[in-house]
């Protein structure tokens, strides 16, 4: 009776969680819902503020902060451009507070968990699809990330959707497949510029996990990412110079940045 109960358990699991695809979505809704309750309850910190400041201009007036004169931009908060632009366009459609500020952030939050799911499935089967899609979606990084208005769960997402596309490369990938590695390539340093180091280490593991040309395809799809964000890349690069004062400050308590920005902002005559 006791093995015929646990059978029956097991096979209820499985038609709500089954190994394929509405399996994965189902894990990724899972993590949306607990991070929406977390987001429409946390309230916001200094740079949500910052990002609901932002995003609630005009378009031209907000596209202000990163252009010099009308045709040639300069590096004032560029590396979040790509962000802003988002999250600007998302607000125009849902309105803007708290809880729609987040709502990418969690809805990338679900999405990366489902990949994750995805990659486990095809790596291990059901206790990859379970392990993986666990680990990330409750790590708490992932939830910390998923109920704040800032980009690091979008730039997760896409970094979690290019390792699913370098697993599918272990078979025959399609050209869409490949289309779509370079774009989350893409997508994960437009997010978050220092995405570009796990990539980077994708592409080397790459080189151990797969063979033959998929190899070279992977080294060639990072290539093209980085051809494409070079542009973007360059314009970051110039607003190095806006936090060059924070190496002139002595960091010694944990809000010791804090006080250093207001220190900051008194000699700037802020």
């Amino acid at each position: 009776m006791a093995e015929a109960g646990s059978t029956q358990r097991g096979r209820g699991w499985r038609r709500v969680v089954p190994l394929n695809v509405r399996g994965d979505i189902v894990l990724g809704l899972v993590v949306v819902v607990l991070t929406l309750v977390g987001a429409a309850h946390v309230s916001p910190w200094l740079d949500e503020a910052a990002t609901a400041n932002i995003v609630s201009y005009p378009t031209w007036d907000m596209t202000q902060l990163w252009t010099a004169s009308r045709w040639w931009f300069k590096g004032v908060d560029v590396a979040l451009a790509p962000y802003y632009l988002v999250v600007h366009q998302w607000v125009r459609l849902v309105g803007i507070s708290p809880l729609t500020l987040r709502l990418p952030s969690v809805i990338a939050a679900g999405v990366g968990t489902a990949v994750m799911a995805a990659v486990g499935r095809r790596l291990v089967g059901r206790r990859g699809q379970l392990a993986y899609a666990t680990c990330y979606g409750l790590l708490p990084r992932t939830t910390a990330m998923a109920i704040e208005a800032r980009p690091y769960a979008l730039s997760s997402m896409f970094m979690a959707a290019a390792l699913l596309f370098v697993v599918m490369a272990r078979r025959k990938l399609a050209w869409w497949g490949w289309l779509l590695l370079v774009m989350s390539m893409v997508g994960a340093v437009a997010m978050q510029l220092y995405a570009a180091f796990p990539i980077a280490g994708l592409v080397v593991a790459s080189w151990f996990f797969l063979k033959g040309r998929a190899r070279w395809l992977v080294t060639i799809a990072a290539a093209f990412s980085a051809a494409i964000l070079s542009p973007f890349l360059w314009l970051s690069y110039q607003q190095i110079g806006q936090s060059s004062w924070l190496a002139d400050q002595k960091f010694s308590l944990a809000n010791g940045g804090v006080i250093a920005s207001k220190q900051h902002s008194r000699s700037a005559g802020v």
